[in-house]
């Protein structure tokens, strides 16, 4: 028995999948206000968490998901606004 029918793949969803999750990360991080402390100088998740007051548990993946998405980056321990997001996210730039 032939089987000549291709198999599916969901690449098409996949393609929005990847498209979107940086998105929200940015949507969520602008709506915490996130870049906006981060204007100061690089913080640890634990010091920005008690600046939003907000659990540093949850705030840690999102801040590792605006990594991922190029706009916030690591030095050592500590969470950094890109040049971009320093420009056009932080609150009154």
């Amino acid at each position: 028995m032939s089987t000549d029918t291709p198999r599916l793949q969901p690449d098409t969803i996949n393609a929005h999948l990847a498209h979107v999750y940086p998105a929200l990360a940015m949507l969520a991080g602008m709506q915490l206000e996130v870049f906006t402390p981060l204007a100061a100088g690089p913080q640890t998740a634990d010091a920005l968490a008690a600046s939003l007051a907000v659990s540093p548990t949850r705030l840690q993946p999102l801040l590792y998901a605006l990594v991922t998405a190029g706009l916030l980056r690591l030095e050592g321990e500590c969470f950094a606004n890109t040049p971009e997001s320093l420009a056009f996210l932080v609150k009154g730039s």
